[in-house]
């Protein structure tokens, strides 16, 4: 499945916007949505580095995957996996 933007959302913001949290929904799992060019319009929704975001893979069981945005430019987000919640 390609990269939807409506399925990225800001969920929160911390210290006076100093950092974001966002989720994404999608049936791909954590490694191809990582991908640098994957999030193609991440930037221009206001991902920044230094943010947060949990990505959801839709399976079943469900996967969640927390991650901090390394770089985020006009064309490519980079992120670090800093978590895995697993399914009960």
């Amino acid at each position: 499945m390609a990269y939807d933007k409506n399925n990225l959302a800001r969920i929160d913001g911390f210290f006076a916007g100093a950092y974001n949290e966002w989720v994404y929904r999608s049936t791909d799992n954590f490694t191809t949505v990582k991908a640098a060019n994957y999030l193609s319009n991440a930037f221009d929704m206001g991902v920044k580095a230094g943010d947060k975001i949990t990505v959801i893979e839709v399976a079943t069981p469900p996967v969640m995957t927390i991650a901090t945005i390394l770089t985020c430019t006009a064309t490519a987000c980079t992120m670090s996996q800093t978590g895995v919640v697993p399914s009960t």
